[in-house]
């Protein structure tokens, strides 16, 4: 049983179209996970930002519980 030139060319197109949908996947999945990761990052950095500033104040404030550098 042999199959036909159009039936292979019909199943290297739905193979081929699977491998596509399967990359377009793949590439959204990652730039939503790197949006995510970038937000979470710049979060961070904010937030760490102030905590340097804080310690920065709270230095310069003399308090007992801190020590000099």
């Amino acid at each position: 049983m042999e199959i036909s030139l159009e039936e292979k060319l019909n199943h290297f197109e739905a193979r081929f179209r699977n491998y596509i949908l399967i990359l377009d996947f793949l590439i959204r999945e990652t730039k939503s996970e790197l949006s995510e990761n970038r937000a979470k990052r710049e979060i961070w950095q904010k937030h760490h930002q102030n905590w340097i500033q804080n310690r920065k104040v709270s230095a310069n404030t003399n308090s007992p519980f801190l020590k000099p550098r």
